[in-house]
């Protein structure tokens, strides 16, 4: 689990039997303490020695003896920093080591008197660390042509943390499918995008990292013209680019009909949001109330097809936090939304449990799918049948979780749940199933 910044997020891959162990990467230790990691566990990072650095600023490469001057001089001054060092690093880019610190000690000296801060700031080592990463990503930026700096510019409007294929990055840009994946896998070999690792995609993804994201939201507003050495921008908002994004992808659907889609591995998850982003309210409702030529919700349709059918409850929920922040907005469109969300759980509850558990069984709905429409019934003892209808189709360590689910929902106070004697029943199976897995747990009777 990489950069893990809640215990609560670690927790959810706490699920190993006897015998796993779990890696978990992150800046703050109070993180794993919380989710249960012994100071034994902990095996904190210390910065990178000066050889690592330079081994990573050079690729590897055998250096001459003034070569090796340099670069441990570039190292010390990124504060062995590794994004600024990959960054920074001069391997198939027509510049010495030479050129390479002259120009990068230039750059955080013009950023140095750009700093409004005290003189005595300057010196320490957190504001160095930051204007030492920011020079050597200015520079690493200044090498791009003006086409690939304006196609890094334009990835600023993808949602935060997102990642997106070629697919995606050639409807922002407007390009072929090959050209995008030229100009990402170029990107990429330079530092300025991360390969994101997805089994479920069998198409390479990409994403920003936090930094360089930051960097090109900042260049979308920058002037076109730039003041001195600084780098041109785009001159608008990151609004302007969001609602530009969904213009893009606007041209590609059929009648105006956004469930025409072709997903592309991005779109499909973050509409809702850039529509919501841009401040496009009105195309979002119609975008949730748009028909096929059956007359069923188009929309919906569109993400039961692509196995997502919680996308829309989720994309409805959205829409109706972005109408409540809306100033000019409706009083009646989140009480719609509202309405919507309702109707939608209601739905739910009425698929019997044993249909879906069934469904699972023959292949009919896949487990994803199938957990879905469970999770989305607003009765809390509906669920608990549901989601242990589901678990009778998983392996041991799967169906151990699904029904430790199911009993914490059946046990619930009963508030909305049928009388008792139901909730009890469901209690007794759920314990009788987990017991197939584990005999030694208590007596249904006693834990009940």
């Amino acid at each position: 689990v990489d950069d893990a910044w809640n215990a609560a997020d670690v927790k959810y891959f706490s699920v190993g039997s006897e015998g796993c162990a779990i890696l978990v990467t992150t800046r703050n230790s109070s993180v794993v303490r919380a989710a249960g990691a012994a100071d034994d566990d902990l095996s904190p990072l210390g910065p990178m020695t000066s050889a690592q650095a330079v081994e990573l600023l050079s690729g590897g490469a055998q250096l001459t003896g003034d070569e090796q001057a340099a670069a441990e001089a570039i190292a010390l001054r990124l504060g062995f920093l590794p994004l600024a060092l990959a960054l920074a690093s001069p391997v198939d880019a027509d510049v010495t080591w030479a050129e390479l610190e002259e120009d990068l000690l230039t750059e955080i000296a013009r950023l140095e008197t750009l700093q409004v801060t005290d003189a005595d700031d300057i010196d320490d080592p957190d504001t160095l660390k930051r204007l030492s990463l920011v020079g050597s990503l200015n520079l690493s930026l200044q090498r791009l042509t003006d086409d690939r700096l304006l196609r890094f510019t334009q990835l600023a409007a993808l949602a935060e943390g997102a990642t997106f294929t070629a697919s995606a990055a050639a409807t922002v840009w407007g390009t072929t499918g090959s050209e995008a994946r030229e100009t990402l896998r170029y990107l990429r070999s330079k530092s300025l995008l991360l390969a994101a690792r997805d089994p479920a995609r069998p198409t390479t993804a990409y994403q920003l990292h936090d930094v360089l994201h930051d960097r090109a939201k900042r260049l979308i507003e920058e002037p076109v013209v730039p003041d001195g050495a600084g780098l041109p921008g785009l001159g608008s908002t990151l609004a302007q680019a969001r609602h530009e994004l969904v213009e893009a992808y606007r041209k590609t659907i059929t009648d105006g009909c956004w469930h025409t889609l072709a997903p592309d591995g991005y779109i499909e998850h973050y509409l809702v949001w850039h529509m919501a982003a841009a401040g496009l309210n009105t195309d979002l409702r119609r975008l949730l109330v748009e028909e096929t030529v059956d007359g069923r919700n188009g929309w919906y349709e569109f993400q039961d097809a692509h196995g997502r059918p919680g996308g829309f409850v989720a994309h409805v929920a959205a829409a109706q936090t972005a109408a409540c922040a809306d100033p000019d907005g409706m009083l009646a469109v989140p009480l719609w939304f509202e309405l919507m969300l309702a109707s939608l759980r209601s739905r739910a509850g009425n698929i019997p449990p044993a249909i879906i558990g069934r469904a699972v069984e023959v292949g009919l709905l896949d487990v994803p799918r199938a957990l879905e429409y469970s999770r989305r019934s607003i009765d809390g003892l509906h669920r608990a049948k549901a989601i242990a209808a589901v678990a009778g189709a998983l392996v041991d360590v799967d169906r151990r979780q699904l029904l430790n689910e199911a009993l914490a929902l059946a046990r619930e106070p009963a508030g909305d749940h049928p009388p008792d004697s139901d909730r009890s029943g469901v209690i007794k199976e759920v314990y009788l199933a987990l017991n197939d897995i584990d005999a030694d747990l208590p007596d249904p009777e006693e834990a009940g």
